[in-house]
């Protein structure tokens, strides 16, 4: 249904990762603010069948979020990360 404020990294993704967006299903709304800041700055509202893909680095500078919806229509979301070939220590 929602998704509250974060952004995508952790120990399993490498620096400057491209993330993709795959929407199915019911509308919502998706929201960006810069990290450290209170209230959203922009947002774009994801149809079925959308992909938004934000760009290498956009993780380490913005969080994002899907606010609650009063629809209980189904969504599924996909995310896909970009991952070099290079071999880890």
């Amino acid at each position: 249904d929602y998704v509250d404020w974060h952004s995508d990294g952790g120990p399993l993704l490498e620096p400057n990762t491209q993330m993709g967006v795959l929407s199915f299903g019911a509308s919502r709304v998706m929201e960006f603010r810069q990290r450290g800041g209170n209230e959203a700055e922009d947002q774009v509202l994801l149809e079925e069948n959308d992909l938004i893909v934000s760009r290498a680095g956009f993780q380490e500078l913005y969080h994002h979020r899907i606010p609650p919806s009063r629809t209980d229509e189904l969504r599924i979301s996909i995310v896909l990360f970009t991952h070099s070939r290079k071999k880890r220590k």
